[in-house]
């Protein structure tokens, strides 16, 4: 495991600058990271990693990939990072359980941040001691337009390689400007059995 430290100045109002721990996989990926071809799609190679585990607060709601379209998602985010001030220790966490691909299959969803061991959930929100996570992972570079894109390409290389999905889904924010920005950062990864 590798240790960095990336300023985000502008991820709006959700995140600020923070540590956050990837494999070393991954930082090799960023450098490898190449535009597929008939799309502008720019990820890293897909790799299976155990990603360590950590204590994880956050709230949670019933969504569809419509509705994250609109405030409520906003405000989610904006009080997670309000409620962990102080405790967090790693970057923002979007954490899907039963999310497909139909916009308007509903699933749950948790917005968060890792945080800092003997955290206290305050109302409205969970702390819990999440387990090492197995998944298929990759980092996606540019707007939140190639997100579907990026999970096709996920998906198809982890089912070519005989990888089963668990159900689960995270993403992690790593550097934003904006969901138009061509340098925004995210880290997905969907479980694996």
């Amino acid at each position: 495991m590798a240790r960095f430290s990336i300023a985000s100045p502008s991820f709006g109002r959700f995140v600020r600058s923070t540590a956050f721990t990837i494999p070393l996989a991954c930082i090799i990926g960023l450098a490898t990271a190449k535009v597929r071809p008939g799309d502008e799609l720019a990820t890293t190679p897909m790799h299976v990693a155990k990603m360590a585990a950590m204590r994880f607060m956050y709230s949670e709601s019933k969504m569809t990939f419509a509705k994250m379209q609109g405030p409520e998602l906003a405000q989610m985010i904006d009080k997670a990072r309000t409620a962990a001030a102080g405790n967090i220790s790693g970057n923002l966490c979007f954490s899907y359980v039963g999310a497909s691909g139909d916009m308007t299959k509903e699933f749950t969803l948790k917005v968060g941040y890792p945080v800092k061991p003997g955290t206290v959930a305050p109302d409205g929100f969970t702390v819990v001691d999440v387990p090492e996570y197995k998944c298929a992972t990759l980092v996606m570079f540019g707007p939140m337009s190639n997100m579907g894109k990026a999970y096709e390409t996920l998906y198809s290389e982890l089912l070519q390689n005989g990888l089963v999905p668990s159900g689960d889904s995270r993403e992690y924010y790593l550097y934003w400007e904006g969901p138009q920005s061509e340098n925004d950062v995210t880290l997905l990864q969907v479980g694996v059995k």
